[in-house]
């Protein structure tokens, strides 16, 4: 099955915290995670960013890791099963 991927992140901060303990940044943001016109994450998210531009963000039921590489492009994995512990869908 081909899918299209798209998630989008609306940058409304709520607030903001450091959560971490490292570089990162912990706060709550709307977030929307919509696959092939299935949405999946559409609420308010709690939202973590590195200071490489990587960031997971995670839904009631949802959540998603972005890692961004040296190209300024990244790969996205989610967790396509609410019961899973792991993003391993790309």
């Amino acid at each position: 099955m081909n899918r299209k991927l798209a998630f989008f992140v609306i940058l409304t901060t709520l607030a903001i915290n450091a959560d971490w303990g490292d570089d990162s940044i912990t706060e709550r943001r709307q977030g929307l995670l919509d696959i092939d016109g299935t949405k999946y994450i559409d609420e308010v998210c709690k939202y973590e960013e590195d200071a490489d531009g990587s960031f997971r963000l995670f839904g009631k039921n949802h959540f998603i890791y972005f890692i961004k590489d040296k190209n300024n492009t990244g790969n996205a994995s989610w967790n396509e099963s609410p019961d899973s512990s792991h993003a391993h869908t790309p």
